[in-house]
């Protein structure tokens, strides 16, 4: 009995400690990010700015692998944007992914601008919707950046603490993808960026 309760005490230590790990692994991620929106010349969020981006609490239950399906005979769609313009962008893999009590799929894209570029030809886009769209956080919905060296396997995890806010959260004058029907989730995703807690911004050359 008393190896059982042990055992119980080791595991229980175990599993906090990994979670306290996982837990700083965002609130770094965050940092980083934060540091990134004020570095980005093209980002209209400065130094004064970083007061009023919040994030949920790091929740490893929105951390889920997901089955990779990927897809053939692809082609390129119109998006469309907030400023109204429209941009191709193809399905590259449909992602099956169990997420609470249920499984969601949603589909990552290829943008055909950025294959055409050497830096960001392997950027793969996640942009998904949500039920806390519009009121926890931003209405236009949130991105997560993927690679294409993360599609290697058969599996992908995807982790909706990294979601952020397109910069159309923060500021007029951007012009944002929006996420299409099929990558809505019919639940409250409460991972990740939330609304922006100021007064949207009007773009113009901004002063760190």
């Amino acid at each position: 009995m008393k190896i059982f309760f042990a055992f119980i005490l080791i595991f229980t230590f175990s599993n906090l400690k990994s979670q306290d790990a996982y837990k700083e692994e965002i609130m770094n991620y965050i940092l980083k990010y934060k540091r990134e929106l004020v570095r980005d010349t093209h980002s209209p969020i400065t130094r004064a700015d970083l007061q009023y981006i919040d994030f949920f609490d790091p929740d490893p239950a929105y951390r889920v692998k997901c089955k990779i399906t990927k897809l053939k005979d692809r082609k390129f769609i119109d998006f469309a944007t907030s400023s109204g313009k429209k941009r191709k962008y193809r399905k590259y893999a449909m992602l099956t992914c169990p997420l609470k009590d249920t499984v969601i799929t949603i589909y990552a894209y290829e943008s055909k601008r950025l294959l055409e570029s050497e830096q960001y030809k392997d950027y793969i886009f996640l942009p998904f919707s949500d039920l806390t769209n519009d009121e926890s956080t931003y209405g236009g919905g949130r991105y997560i950046d993927l690679n294409r060296k993360d599609f290697a396997g058969d599996s992908i995890v995807i982790d909706f603490n990294k979601a952020y806010n397109p910069y159309c959260a923060y500021s007029y004058g951007y012009s944002c993808a929006v996420p299409p029907v099929e990558n809505f989730i019919e639940m409250e995703i409460k991972a990740g960026e939330k609304k922006f807690k100021s007064k949207k911004k009007h773009k113009h050359h901004k002063r760190r």
